[in-house]
């Protein structure tokens, strides 16, 4: 079985953290609380998720609303549904059943290559950040 793996965004996440002053990853940045429906400001580089538009790359945040793991074949899906104040996304990371710290209610940056299906934008094992 081949699993696809997006190794262009994980590269570029890390190439953005030696970017900053120093070399050294930069800093996580506390913002307000989030309460309803306010929401801290997006990381530099997201964009908002009803802008997507299919095979592109792109840089997302959000929070994350379900995840659900769906068998598939002898494997396994993690699907995790990531919404802003734009819309919602589907990450979904084959061959995985669960990542430390992701959850409902945590807020996640996605970076990979875009789909559009009939159900909305889907990543696949896209690079991410847990974020503060």
């Amino acid at each position: 079985m081949i699993i696809p793996f997006d190794v262009t965004a994980r590269t570029e996440v890390l190439h953005e953290d030696q970017a900053s002053p120093n070399g050294k990853p930069k800093p996580a940045q506390a913002g307000p609380p989030s309460s309803g429906q306010h929401r801290a400001a997006a990381p530099p580089g997201v964009i908002p998720i009803s802008s997507l538009t299919s095979n592109r790359r792109a840089t997302v945040a959000g929070r994350v609303h379900t995840i659900e793991f769906r068998p598939v074949e002898g494997s396994s899906v993690l699907a995790c549904v990531v919404t802003d104040t734009s819309g919602e996304l589907t990450a979904l990371f084959y061959g995985r059943t669960h990542i430390t710290g992701l959850r409902p209610g945590s807020n996640v940056k996605l970076c990979g290559t875009i789909g559009i299906t009939s159900t909305g934008a889907v990543m696949i094992n896209p690079a991410y950040e847990l974020l503060g």
